[in-house]
């Protein structure tokens, strides 16, 4: 008996012996295998401890992940290894935590100016691609030559992943490496940014299911979640229709709406939308009629969807479908003070941007999803973060925000949606003023992103931070936009015989005025012009003379080296002006320092016959345009008007200045320039040469189409108000009044 023991007992060994062996082999070949598929830029393993396996934290990585519930995944893998899963379930796939700029981006591409290189496209787009490389085109980034480009975007349609869709492109990864100029600047990736809308196909819609290898790309894509964003180096997009404007921007629905902004709405909360019948997204939606009441809180869900609806179709779907086709779902949104954005098949929705453009605050019901352009973005101050698993809470949530809370998300929806997402060319903008940023050497704080006007910047062409330090732009933090009591003023003599003249009677004037800071004189004849000055030994006001007639590269060396005031008044030698139109204009400007304060207006108009925009100095009661000459304005426009000139646009004219400065200015600050008003003088008339007078008309009509092409819309807005000094006007004797002389100037003027 005891000799049949130990027969089956060595015999047991050998089983056992034999089958760890082979067990061990399993393991091992499974493990190199697994080793050589993740040699790709997305996978996370670490140097190996064991046979080039780390055990604890790949064992994931023998389960189909497709084959679990991902929740109780999440739950088991957290325990097991400590850290967040990530699923790698093809070579599209992408890693939360595994890319930074410092290592999947190449730097030395950057070094000069932050250009863009957009492939050929290939022929087989959507619509809604095309309008993103037209957009990305206009932007002012892109180049032709791809040497100098520091990102690159294929020209293959990647925006829709899914495979169910019409418009799902196959075969990238063999395009990509078959095309010879792809392919020489590809690099795996590195430096190029990949676009994306819909990731993942029914049912389980995966959100890393992009269908080709984006290698070291930054990823741009829409319905992110927090846990495989790559913080710092991925781009969350929102998810926006195929009718969105290409360029331009909208103000929202409020500044159209005849309804006071302050004024309560009619309902509190309210949603239209799809209640899906199964599949992800069915358990968010199916439990919201649980808050409708019928009265301030309408919660609107339809049955009608998807192939399989009506096989499907519970007790409720009858009554959600009558009650969804009673409301006008535009209607409801101007008339909601909160709009619930639940998540669909995917994290994100078309509500986001919907409601945004209405002024109705969005309520997220998206848990772990990625808000766009959260790296710049402050949502906290524009929509309520609330967690769907606590949806019967909400109606007491919103109860309880203050009106005056509502009114500040209100206002910051509609600064969001015109700045960055009335367009398609907003979103890819912001974009690429994201990636430019991190390139930067001095980096935009999150204010400048949130508050007006400074985050009108965030759209102006190559833009550096360091270059406008100074004004009402970058003055976030202050509450009053002006600081500084004095200002600068810059003399263009244009005829020598005037330096004994016209020049000297207006130097009389200026020495009138206390709050000059410095006379900049630019002179052809600038021996002369010092002397006469330094005989004067009555002008006070301290005064620098240029030795150069004034044009555009005097003014550019003046405002970087010698203006270090915040308001700058240009004028001519022959200038007519009194002391009171110095004061009263330099009063004004105060007032609004973001505007451009002016004597000489002009305004625009559309012509339909030839359907293009037309310039006119005539005078009329409406207004858009402030000439330069005889006006007062902010030091930083100068500053803008050189950076475009320089690098934007360095072949416009000088005779379009006028006009650039006035569009940079309507589009920052998004009013119109203010036109003050004097007695009529000579120069106001028009020339007796007339031929030379259309034909500047018609320069500065072709320097406005051109200027609209540029910026992608009309920013200039028309005024009829006139800042006139007789609205002062007072019963008190003449003699006390501030403004006297020009008063009676303006009785007599026709």
């Amino acid at each position: 008996m005891e000799v049949r023991r130990k027969s089956e007992s060595r015999r047991n060994s050998v089983l056992y012996l034999l089958f760890g062996s082979c067990l061990g082999c399993i393991l091992i070949f499974g493990y190199g295998l697994m080793n050589v598929h993740d040699q790709s830029p997305h996978s996370k393993r670490k140097p190996s401890t064991f046979f080039g396996v780390e055990p604890a934290k790949d064992v994931r990585n023998t389960v189909r992940a497709d084959s679990f519930d991902f929740g109780l995944m999440d739950i088991l893998h957290d325990i097991h290894t400590g850290e967040k899963l990530s699923v790698n379930q093809n070579s599209g796939a992408f890693d939360t935590q595994e890319c930074t700029m410092q290592q999947c981006f190449d730097f030395q591409r950057c070094r000069g100016l932050f250009k863009l290189f957009v492939y050929p496209e290939d022929k087989f787009l959507s619509p809604i691609y095309k309008n993103l490389l037209a957009a990305l085109r206009a932007s002012g980034y892109a180049t032709e030559n791809p040497e100098e480009a520091c990102v690159f975007v294929l020209g293959l349609d990647t925006l829709d992943r899914d495979r169910l869709s019409d418009q799902y492109i196959t075969n990238i990864d063999e395009r990509i490496h078959l095309d010879p100029l792809v392919q020489k600047y590809w690099n795996n990736g590195r430096n190029h940014i990949i676009f994306n809308l819909y990731s993942g196909t029914f049912p389980d819609y995966f959100e890393d299911d992009i269908g080709f290898d984006i290698g070291y790309a930054i990823l741009a894509k829409a319905s992110m979640s927090t846990r495989k964003f790559r913080k710092g180096f991925d781009v969350s997009l929102p998810l926006f229709h195929n009718t969105l404007p290409v360029r331009g921007e909208d103000a929202g629905r409020l500044a159209r709406s005849t309804r006071y902004p302050e004024l309560a709405r009619s309902y509190l909360v309210s949603f239209k939308g799809k209640r899906y019948l199964y599949g992800i997204g069915s358990n968010s939606r199916n439990s919201l009629y649980h808050i409708h009441n019928g009265k301030d809180i309408i919660i609107l869900t339809t049955c009608r969807h998807g192939k399989q609806s009506k096989e499907l179709r519970d007790e409720r779907c009858d009554r959600d479908d009558s009650l969804y086709d009673r409301y006008d779902y535009q209607t409801l949104l101007d008339n909601t003070t909160f709009c619930l954005v639940p998540r669909g098949r995917r994290l994100g929705s078309f509500r986001f941007l919907e409601s945004l453009q209405a002024g109705c605050v969005p309520v997220i019901l998206s848990n772990d999803w990625e808000l766009p352009f959260t790296e710049v973005i402050d949502w906290n101050k524009a929509a309520v973060m609330a967690d769907e698993r606590l949806l019967t809470q909400i109606p007491s949530l919103l109860r309880s925000i203050h009106f005056d809370r509502i009114l500040i998300y209100r206002q910051q929806t509609q600064l969001l949606w015109r700045q960055y997402f009335s367009s398609i060319e907003r979103i890819v903008v912001t974009t690429l003023e994201i990636v430019r940023n991190r390139l930067a050497t001095v980096r935009r704080a999150k204010d400048y992103w949130n508050k007006w006007p400074a985050m009108a910047m965030s759209q102006l062409t190559h833009i550096e931070l360091d270059n406008f330090h100074r004004g009402f732009i970058h003055n976030v933090h202050k509450p009053r936009l002006y600081t500084k009591q004095n200002l600068t003023i810059l003399v263009n003599v244009t005829s020598k015989q005037n330096l004994m003249g016209r020049f000297v009677r207006l130097l009389k004037v200026i020495n009138r005025i206390g709050f000059v800071d410095k006379v900049i004189v630019f002179s052809p004849w600038k021996a002369t012009t010092l002397s006469t000055l330094n005989s004067w030994t009555w002008l006070r006001t301290p005064f620098r003379v240029e030795d150069a007639q004034l044009n555009f590269s005097q003014l550019q060396q003046a405002f970087r080296k010698q203006v270090s005031t915040e308001g700058v008044l240009l004028v001519q030698d022959d200038c007519s002006f009194t002391w009171e139109d110095f004061e009263y204009g330099f009063h004004v400007w105060k007032s609004f320092p973001s505007r451009i304060v002016g004597y000489r207006a002009a305004s625009h108009y559309w012509d339909e016959p030839s359907e293009s925009w037309k310039y006119s100095d005539k005078l009329t009661n409406e207004y858009s345009l402030v000439f330069m000459k005889e006006a007062f304005f902010h030091v930083q426009y100068y500053g803008l008007l050189w950076h475009y000139k320089e690098k934007v646009v360095p072949n416009l004219p000088d005779i379009c200045l006028d006009i650039l400065l006035n569009f940079l200015a309507a589009r920052i600050t998004r009013v119109p320039p203010a036109r003050l008003t004097r007695k009529m003088s000579d120069e106001d008339s028009i020339t007796s040469d007339m031929d030379r007078y259309w034909i500047t008309v018609r320069q500065r009509s072709d320097c406005i189409n051109e200027l609209v092409q540029l910026f992608g819309y009309m920013p200039l807005l028309r005024s009829s108000v006139v800042y006139n000094p007789v609205l002062y006007k007072d019963n008190v004797s003449s003699y006390r009044k501030k403004y006297r002389q020009l008063e009676n100037s303006l009785k007599t003027a026709p």
